[in-house]
């Protein structure tokens, strides 16, 4: 997978956003990619990025008191009405 799109249309898009400068100066190179092409060709590895991406900031105790907050039902819903499911496929669903 290329670190940037080719295609001229997302090159225009990506010198138009303000973002640009600060992501180059912070990384030294401007790297564009779709999480859903991401997704479908390494699922694995999109897995494995996203669980250490949530562990760096997840508190236990934080997750703990929270928890202790609100019930499991209403956990449970409040999940599903916000987040959209993917299937093993990698269709959207819901669970």
């Amino acid at each position: 997978m290329p670190p940037i799109p080719e295609d001229s249309e997302t090159l225009d898009k990506l010198d138009k956003d303000s973002r640009k400068g600060s992501f180059v100066d912070k990384h030294g190179q401007l790297i564009a990619v779709e999480l859903d092409a991401f997704l479908a060709i390494v699922p694995d590895q999109f897995k494995e990025l996203v669980q250490e991406s949530v562990d760096q900031y997840f508190d236990e105790s934080i997750y703990k008191w929270e928890q202790a907050k609100h019930s499991a039902e209403k956990v449970h819903r409040l999940v599903h009405q916000k987040v959209t499911f993917l299937d093993d496929d990698g269709k959207e669903g819901s669970r």
